[in-house]
Order: C-alpha cells, then sequence, then structure tokens
C-alpha cells in the first residue's frame, strides 16, 4: 500500500477497498450499506416481537421489506453495470443452460 493510499485509508476509513489484481475477492461494503441493512433488520425484528398487530405494522413490514427488495436490486444492477461484456456473455450462457 503506497503512502496515498494509507493516507486516503486513515480519511475515509470505510471507503471501498479494491481487490488485488486477478483476485476474486470483492470489495468491502460501506460502513454506510452495512448500517442501513442492519436498521431495516432491527426495525423488522422490532415488529416481530411486537406483541400488538396493528394494521399499520403490517404497512411497515411490506415498506421495509420494499426497501430491502430495492437495496438488492440496486446491487445486482450495480454489479452486471461493472461486468464486462464477456462476463456477462458467459453469464448468459449458463443461465441459458
Amino acid at each position: 500500500m503506497s503512502s496515498r493510499e494509507r493516507q486516503a485509508a486513515a480519511i475515509h476509513p470505510d471507503a471501498r477497498t479494491p481487490p488485488a489484481p486477478g483476485s476474486n475477492a470483492r470489495p468491502r461494503r460501506r460502513a454506510s450499506e452495512r448500517r442501513a441493512l442492519v436498521s431495516v433488520r432491527e426495525q423488522l425484528q422490532a415488529i416481530k416481537h411486537a406483541d400488538v398487530g396493528y394494521p399499520d405494522e403490517a404497512v411497515r413490514v411490506r415498506e421495509l421489506m420494499y426497501s430491502v427488495e430495492a437495496f438488492v436490486t440496486l446491487i445486482v444492477r450495480v454489479g452486471w453495470a461493472k461486468m464486462g461484456a464477456d462476463q456477462v456473455t458467459r453469464l448468459c450462457q449458463r443461465f441459458a443452460a
């Protein structure tokens, strides 16, 4: 790691760390992404453990589920967009098989 990379990591410790060239490692998710998912999970757990079954809780559960679905959709689309054309072709061939 160069001194510039160390300095950037010290300033932005939750920034994505790119994988080494040729490795299969994925970059780490940012702390804000982890917090978003943890926050949704905690809110769903609070509703799950509540002994009351108000109709607005069902609405809130749906909203939280939609937020998780949107997060996953975004991540998948970004992943597809960052792939090279050859990788996309291979995946499409595998899905077709």
